[in-house]
């Protein structure tokens, strides 16, 4: 029987939330079912994309341009070319500007099958907005991660509710642990660390101000925010503005996040809008004791001083105190990271999460 070809569209194959997602699916995932490929539509990280390609599935680079509406009109009419040499029989969107050029592509050229996965709050502007809700009926199921984000896709963008589906992300423990810290970032002082895309829902210069008041009286802390993204250059001149330049570092993305997290005392994800993050989950897998804020997909799992501390959003010295207090009782800080830990292992399991998308996939290529 010949297997059926299946697209997977990514707004980019990069160091981001998205492509890992991607890639734990596909590791715990009877590839031999499907010819699966993956597309990328602006240029990927070449060293990402080797990584999914040894997986022996392809990725297909469309090089779009970044922003605004020609992405739509390019991205739409690249894809109608591509879905028509590769005949696809289930498309899976990942990522908010491929959800709405897939899904025209995807059903203008006849794919029977459309499946996408929202993985957090969207905040899409304008013209855009109204595309998603227009196109929300052409996608047979939607994939999201939390209670609180299937209740968003039906409301705001008006999915039907008997086409949502709850698949909390897994973590693969295997890929995280075993690292030595990074020897870039070693040394004395407590080392606080961040990994997240770079833009405003994030509320990385909640945490640059927050460094601002540790700082006063924990002269010899550091902390690094690893993450792409243009934005992060406005976090560099907030901190230089505050004369913490040299103890705020904002490298971009980096490859070695495990050995990063390896060398973490306390991680910290200090985001105003988000869905459930996966790098708070692979810093809570690995035994970093955490501070998040109080999101609604974020308490639907994590409980307050069991699992990580959490504090409102936007509030610098909230979020000092909460850092301070971990970094200032080594007791309650190895009992966080151990009610983290076991928290992720007990349920978010890799195998899991891509067994649900693997049935998922069954299911629609059947009917």
């Amino acid at each position: 029987m010949q297997r059926p070809n299946v697209a997977v569209i990514l707004d980019g194959v990069a160091r981001d939330g998205d492509t890992r997602w991607l890639q734990d699916t596909l590791r715990y995932m009877d590839r031999d079912r499907y010819r699966i490929h993956v597309v990328s539509l602006s240029t990927p990280d070449n060293d990402v994309a080797i990584d999914v390609q040894k997986m022996a599935v392809p990725v297909h680079s469309l090089d779009l341009p970044e922003e605004g509406v020609r992405w739509t009109v390019a991205g739409t009419f690249t894809l109608f070319n591509l879905f028509r040499q590769m005949r696809p029989r289930l498309v899976h969107t990942v990522g908010e500007r491929a959800d709405v050029t897939a899904r025209i592509a995807a059903r203008f050229t006849g794919v029977p099958r459309v499946v996408t996965t929202l993985r957090g709050p969207r905040r899409t502007p304008g013209v855009r907005s109204l595309l998603t809700r227009t196109t929300a009926h052409m996608t047979d199921v939607v994939i999201v991660p939390t209670r609180t984000l299937a209740t968003e896709a039906v409301d705001r963008w008006g999915v039907h509710p008997h086409r949502v589906r709850v698949v909390p992300p897994g973590i693969d423990l295997g890929r995280l642990t075993g690292e030595q810290p990074a020897e870039d970032v070693t040394g004395e002082g407590p080392l606080v660390v961040a990994c997240a895309r770079m833009d405003d829902d994030k509320g990385i210069d909640t945490l640059v101000d927050a460094a601002a008041i540790l700082l006063r009286y924990r002269p010899g802390l550091r902390v690094v925010v690893a993450g792409t993204g243009v934005t992060g250059i406005s976090y560099i001149r907030r901190a230089q503005r505050l004369g913490i330049d040299d103890r705020v570092l904002i490298p971009g993305a980096r490859a070695d996040v495990p050995a990063l997290l390896a060398a973490a005392d306390v991680f910290v994800h200090p985001a105003r809008r988000d869905g459930l993050p996966l790098a708070l989950l692979e810093a809570m897998a690995v035994g970093v004791p955490c501070v998040a804020t109080l999101l609604p997909s974020i308490t639907e799992h994590l409980q307050d001083d069991v699992h990580a501390l959490l504090c409102a959003a936007d509030q610098p010295a909230l979020l000092a105190d909460r850092i301070d207090q971990l970094l200032g009782d080594p007791e309650l800080a190895r009992r966080i990271a151990g009610g983290g830990r076991a928290l992720v292992q007990e349920r978010f399991s890799p195998a899991a999460s891509s067994a649900a998308v693997q049935d998922l996939w069954d299911l629609l290529l059947t009917t």
